[in-house]
């Protein structure tokens, strides 16, 4: 089965996570297409979309917060302080920037060659996740990510661009670059911060959606859009993809905190090739052979990332339940011991400085374990 080693590798939070991912970016996709009047045109500001959709995330996350309080979890949300909700002001200003590159990327480069050079963010996303967050990645990792990377891209190539795509001006291609690099470091960062500050993530996304609700706010102040026309041209498919966007950013941030930003990478690769299978299905679009030979490169790429990656368990009542997890050396660098009741293996993503090794590191005897 090809996405056994997946299920055998995350933790069912990170599953959760990533699978709903995958589905809220498929349905925002296909939300967003429904949502075009006769012509292929907006009706509506869609950088409204983003203002009410980041407004959403933060209602939600101060919901949640308030549930926490009423059950008395005042430990578990942690406590909050200027200097961290000051750091979460750098992800949420890339994450603006970056959201306004694509309309000055679009003057230089045709849509579809776009879509096709926007599959550099795998690249970058994994450059900078080795870098912002110290973690090696073994050649099969590498392999599996540049496989993902020409997977997509290929599968979002028609036959009749292809001359098109090399075709493009120089200044279209750099400011893709610049705009995957920006969503990259963006993305880690946040992973980051999420992972390394000691407190919810409820609290952790109400400080920076609260940024990206100013930063949207900044921008809406600077293109002089009135507030009585925030709402213009709106409709049910209108509503319905800020309702979708906005979940989609909270999978988002869960992934990112529960398995990491590479993770994150194949959950919205799968949602590419969902999306088009269930455009198909429902707007008759024409799937390509290229699209085929796409999704099977990209199928590949999972297996190969995670066949690696699969954690074995050896657990034993002589050892009280002990879990082993051996690092790709001779002697092992680390072995973490735990109960039965495994904790969420994310914990453990984040003592982790080397890719794991799928064998087993011999028992210690109890009189070993730390």
């Amino acid at each position: 089965m090809v996405f056994a080693p997946v299920l055998a590798a995350l933790s069912l939070r990170a599953i959760f996570a990533a699978i709903s991912l995958l589905l809220l970016q498929s349905a925002y996709s296909l939300i967003v297409r429904a949502s075009h009047a006769t012509g292929g045109q907006y009706e509506y500001n869609t950088r409204t979309v983003v203002l009410f959709a980041e407004a959403i995330k933060c209602l939600i996350s101060s919901v949640a917060l308030a549930l926490m309080f009423y059950r008395g979890q005042e430990k578990e949300i942690g406590q909050l302080n200027l200097k961290t909700g000051l750091l979460f002001a750098l992800p949420g200003l890339l994450y603006f920037v970056n959201n306004n590159i694509p309309f000055y990327c679009l003057l230089y480069l045709d849509p579809a060659s776009y879509m096709v050079l926007q599959q550099l963010k795998i690249g970058t996303t994994a450059v900078a996740f080795r870098i912002l967050m110290g973690r090696k990645l073994s050649a099969q990792k590498w392999v599996a990510l540049s496989l993902l990377l020409v997977g997509c891209a290929v599968s979002q190539v028609k036959m009749g661009n292809v001359s098109e795509l090399f075709a493009a001006s120089s200044l279209g291609y750099m400011l893709v670059t610049l705009q995957c690099t920006i969503s990259a470091t963006a993305a880690v960062i946040s992973e980051k911060l999420l992972k390394e500050t000691k407190q919810s993530i409820h609290l952790q996304n109400l400080q920076l959606y609260l940024y990206g609700v100013f930063f949207s706010c900044v921008n809406m102040y600077a293109e002089g859009v009135q507030v009585m026309d925030l709402t213009h041209g709106y409709n049910v498919w209108t509503v319905a993809g800020i309702l979708c966007l906005s979940l989609t950013g909270l999978a988002t941030s869960a992934v990112m905190k529960y398995a990491d930003n590479l993770i994150k990478v194949f959950a919205l690769a799968g949602s590419m090739i969902f999306t088009a299978l269930a455009s198909a299905l429902l707007f008759g679009t024409v799937l390509t052979a290229m699209f085929a030979l796409g999704t099977l490169v990209a199928c590949v790429s999972c297996y190969l990332y995670f066949a690696e990656d699969t954690r074995y368990f050896d657990c034993l009542d002589t050892c009280g339940g002990a879990c082993n997890f051996a690092f790709p050396d001779s002697k092992p660098q680390l072995v973490v011991y735990q109960t039965k009741d495994h904790k969420d293996q994310s914990e453990l993503n984040t003592l982790m400085k080397e890719p794991l090794n799928p064998k087993i590191a011999p028992r210690m005897d109890k009189e070993q374990q730390p």
